[in-house]
């Protein structure tokens, strides 16, 4: 985002609108880097209002516009592009769950001047992240990357360690304490990019010979879109009801979502199935900003939507069973809030 901002002309102090319903690594990041950043609230559907975005753009004098693409479904921009192109708006497309999505036949994040990427949250990787310049600063589109610079050989030895562990049984890995174990090593090990990291150093880091091999091979990637999108219709057949419902039932064509989110009206999905070692989410959780969480008045729909979409995992090393499994226990959690309701 740093590099993207810097190459995209955008100097620090500069006005960035950001979707209320967005995690605190971003926002911790840009503030801390001298930009000044202002929240707009999504709609129930996870898109932006347009002439919200409108309002707030001439209201704070807004600078750039960054949209994200929520578990992989993408936005509707095309109003959005036409406002921001009026009005000199830079619009940036956060891509972090969707690398794999296209839309009539494009892939995701060429609409906007800049889109970023995580390329990790779809692919085995160590790599942290891709940042793509669409605007034509250059004689053409350029692609950077930047990688987190960890160890390949280190990421590989613990997923194979995780799996063991995840095999074995011997500990939940979804369990609150692992949980809380987890986020405090990744603030105490995460970087403090003021200061810290150049921007140079971002444009010279290239992707891991992994990363490499994995964007080389178009079969790998269409399985993997294959794969994912099966799961995801398996899950949404566990169907919805007033207590568990799923969020979109259908997805557009080439759609390849990072979860399947559930409506759980509850609100206990989540730590229930954690406790039954279901990989079970919510986004951002925990990275949800404060000044978000304490202004519901002002962000209902972010504050809401962070509270009631459950995710479960429909990433592509998942098997029948691990579906079946899931799907099961959806079912003992409804017969569960049932009991408790006679």
């Amino acid at each position: 985002m740093l590099a993207g901002l810097k190459l995209l002309g955008v100097r620090p102090k500069a006005v960035i609108l950001l979707p209320a319903y967005i995690c605190n690594s971003l926002v911790s990041v840009l503030r801390e880097s001298g930009f000044r950043v202002v929240f707009i609230d999504i709609e129930p559907n996870l898109q932006l209002d347009v002439d919200k975005v409108v309002s707030n753009i001439e209201l704070y004098d807004v600078n750039v516009l960054v949209v994200v693409h929520y578990f992989g479904i993408s936005c509707d921009l095309h109003e959005i592009l036409i406002q921001c192109r009026l009005r000199g708006v830079t619009l940036i497309e956060d891509c972090c769950h969707s690398f794999l999505t296209s839309e009539d036949g494009v892939s995701i994040g060429n609409v906007g001047d800049a889109a970023i990427y995580s390329l990790r949250k779809t692919l085995p990787i160590s790599d942290g992240g891709a940042l793509q310049l669409n605007k034509p600063l250059l004689d053409a589109p350029v692609e950077v990357f930047s990688s987190n610079k960890s160890n390949t050989f280190v990421y590989l030895a613990m997923r194979c360690f995780e799996r063991f562990i995840a095999k074995s049984r011997l500990v939940n890995l979804y369990s609150p304490f692992v949980g809380r174990l987890k986020r405090k090593f990744f603030v105490q090990s995460g970087t403090n990019v003021q200061g810290s990291i150049r921007t140079s150093d971002l444009l010279e880091s290239m992707p891991s010979f992994q990363l490499k091999r994995y964007l080389g091979n178009q079969i790998y990637l269409q399985n993997i879109k294959s794969k994912v999108i099966s799961n995801y219709q398996f899950l949404t057949k566990v169907g919805s009801d007033d207590m568990l419902e799923a969020f979109i039932p259908i997805l557009k064509p080439d759609c390849v979502p990072q979860w399947i989110p559930f409506l759980d009206h509850s609100e206990k999905a989540v730590n229930w199935l954690r406790n039954r070692g279901v990989g079970a989410s919510r986004w951002p959780w925990h990275e949800l900003p404060s000044e978000v969480k304490t202004l519901e008045d002002k962000y209902p729909n972010s504050c809401e939507l962070d509270r009631k979409l459950m995710l479960l995992p429909v990433h592509q090393s998942l098997k029948i069973d691990d579906l079946e499994k899931m799907s099961f226990l959806i079912s003992e959690f409804r017969c569960h809030l049932r009991s408790n309701q006679k």
